[in-house]
Formats: C-alpha cells, structure tokens, sequence
C-alpha cells in the first residue's frame, strides 16, 4: 500500500520527486515513533497492557469453554447455532484486542526501521 501510494506522489510531482516522497514518507514514520514512545513510556501503559491481557485471557478461557460444550454439551440445532455465534464473536474480539496491543509497538518498529533507512 505504501509503494502504492509513493507511485502515486511520483506521478503527480514526476518521477524525480519519488525519493523526496520517499523521505517523506519516512520522516513521518518516525514522528509517529516518537509519538508512540511518548505512549509507551507513560506509567499507565504497562497497566494498560496487563489489563488487556486479563480480558484476553477471559476471552481464551471464554472460548475454550464454549468449545467444549459444543463438543461434549447435548445441544442440537439452534442451541448449538448459538454456541458457535457466541465462539465467532468473542473470537473476533479477541483478535481486536490483540491488535490494540500491537499497534503501538509497530508504529515504534516503523519508525525505528525509517530512521535507519534515513541515516543509511
């Protein structure tokens, strides 16, 4: 998507300004890194995390627990409709949250990679 949008500058401003867009592109990647290590580095973050954390392991167990009851449970037909519903959607928020977890350290990462590919 970014080599998308970098195409995109460069055929708008003409080819030569592709490693301008480049730099751009870079420059603001690692603005959001120190943006985020501002985040990361706040006392609450690790709370934050841990907190996190517990409700994904609530979900796990959550799941878990459905799951077995759809294997070894007496539901039939609707019920077990239910039960399946029940186990995509804490699924789904699960992998919500997990995401939330990791978004922050990835916006670091990118920009610890752009200000290396910035003094190389």
């Amino acid at each position: 998507m970014a080599q998308n949008y970098l195409e995109y500058l460069a055929s708008i401003r003409g080819n030569g300004d592709r490693q301008k867009a480049q730099r751009e592109q870079r420059l603001g990647e690692v603005a959001a890194a120190e943006k985020a290590r501002m985040v990361v580095d706040h006392p609450g973050w690790q709370m934050y995390l841990d907190h996190l954390e517990a409700i994904c392991t609530n979900l796990r167990n959550s799941i878990e627990a459905r799951k077995t009851r759809m294997i070894d449970g007496n539901e039939l037909d609707a019920d077990l409709t239910r039960i399946k519903l029940e186990v995509r959607a804490i699924e789904a928020q699960l992998a919500g949250i997990e995401l939330a977890m990791k978004i922050v350290p990835e916006i670091i990462k990118r920009g610890d990679n752009a200000s290396s590919a910035l003094n190389s």
